[in-house]
């Protein structure tokens, strides 16, 4: 299956305002091997953004993805977007809960074994600290 060249260029590209993504980095025997993307995409009619996150299997529940998505939800609030939309599976639990850590106030619309997410986000504050569990931003 092939994509598009105006989706894979969509995808490459990052102004780091509109569209940015972290990745996850772990050295492996000197190598640098990528276990994670989380990334957005601004919806330019409004200061609402699409996230997607993806990690590798061995890698979940070990606090990496919730760390990456606060850090993006960082970013993001610091250009101007007030919430993440994202489409999930019903049964990606780990997602939800990397949500829910995220936002204290996720909308969930279920249609077709797809869960409909929307998560407002924190205002912005200079004293965040993605790692930081306790902070709920």
């Amino acid at each position: 299956k092939h994509l598009p060249q105006e989706q894979v260029q969509r995808f490459v590209t990052l102004d780091y305002e509109n569209d940015m993504a972290l990745v996850g980095l772990l050295s492996i025997e000197g190598r640098q091997k990528m276990i994670a993307v989380v990334r957005y995409f601004r919806d330019p009619a409004t200061t609402e953004a699409e996230v997607a996150l993806t990690l590798h299997d061995h890698y979940q529940r070990r606090g990496i993805g919730t760390y990456l998505m606060r850090y993006l939800a960082k970013v993001a609030t610091d250009h101007g977007i007030t919430t993440f939309r994202a489409e999930v599976l019903a049964g990606n639990a780990g997602m939800m809960r990397v949500f829910q850590k995220l936002s204290r106030k996720v909308e969930v619309e279920s249609q077709n074994g797809i869960q409909k997410v929307r998560l407002p986000l924190p205002r912005a504050s200079a004293s965040f600290n993605p790692g930081d569990e306790q902070s709920n931003p």
